[in-house]
C-alpha cells in the first residue's frame, strides 16, 4: 500500500522558516542533506535564551525538527520532536498525523489508530488521515478493515496524494510531487417505472 505523507506540508513549512536568520545553519545543513547536523542546530536555535522564534515559530520548529529526525531514520526522536507541537498549533494536527505514521511503521498500529482519532477528518487532512488510518489497520492484520479505509473516497472532493516505491531490502524512493484527484458529484438516483416485458 501507498505510504501516506502529509500533503505539501513540508515545502510550506520548512520555506519561510529557515528563511530565519537564526536558522542559516539549520538551512545550509538542510542543503547538504545533512539531516543530523541540521536537527542538532535547531536544537540550538529552539533551546536558546532568550527565545530567538516568535509567534508560532516555535511550534513550526519542533515539526521541522521531527521531520529532520525522521529523516536521519530516528523515529523515536522524530516522534518525540512531533509531540512537542502545541495544541495550540496549526501544525498541531499534521505533527499527530506523523506520529501516527511512525507508530504504524514500528509496529504500534493501536497507538497510531489512538493519534488518528484526534486528527480531524477533514480536507486537507482527511486523505492523509484515511492513507495513515489504512496503513495502520494492515500493521494491525486487519485487512479487511484496511481496504475498507484506503477505499473510503467521498464524491464531489479532492484528494491531494503523494506516493513513493517500496523496492527490496525496504528501500524506498523519495517522495513524488503532489498528485490532486477530484471525485465527481453523483448523480441523482430516480426511480424508473417498472415496464412489462411483450
Amino acid at each position: 500500500a501507498a505510504k501516506a505523507v502529509a500533503s505539501a506540508i513540508d515545502h510550506d513549512t520548512v520555506t519561510p522558516l529557515t528563511a530565519h536568520p537564526a536558522l542559516v545553519p539549520v538551512a545550509r545543513a538542510m542543503g547538504y542533506k545533512s539531516w543530523r547536523t541540521a536537527a542538532d542546530a535547531l536544537r540550538k536555535v529552539l533551546d536558546a535564551s532568550p527565545p530567538k522564534l516568535q509567534g508560532d515559530d516555535p511550534g513550526r520548529a519542533r515539526f521541522l525538527l521531527g521531520h529532520l529526525l525522521v529523516l536521519d531514520k530516528d523515529d523515536a526522536a522524530g516522534d518525540a520532536a512531533y509531540a512537542q507541537v502545541p495544541a495550540s498549533s496549526p501544525l498541531h494536527a499534521y505533527a499527530s498525523l506523523r506520529r501516527a505514521m511512525i507508530a504504524s511503521r514500528i509496529g504500534k498500529p493501536d497507538d497510531a489508530i489512538a493519534l488518528l482519532a484526534k486528527v480531524p477528518d477533514v480536507a486537507p487532512l482527511s486523505t492523509d488521515r484515511h492513507m495513515a488510518l489504512g496503513d495502520a489497520l494492515t500493521a494491525k492484520g486487519d485487512r479487511a478493515a484496511a481496504a475498507a479505509t484506503y477505499g473510503a473516497l467521498t464524491a464531489g472532493t479532492t484528494y491531494y496524494y503523494r506516493v513513493r516505491a517500496q523496492g527490496p531490502a525496504s528501500s524506498v524512493s523519495p517522495n513524488s510531487n503532489v498528485v490532486t484527484v477530484s471525485t465527481y458529484i453523483l448523480p441523482a438516483i430516480t426511480a424508473q417505472p417498472a415496464s412489462r416485458a411483450a
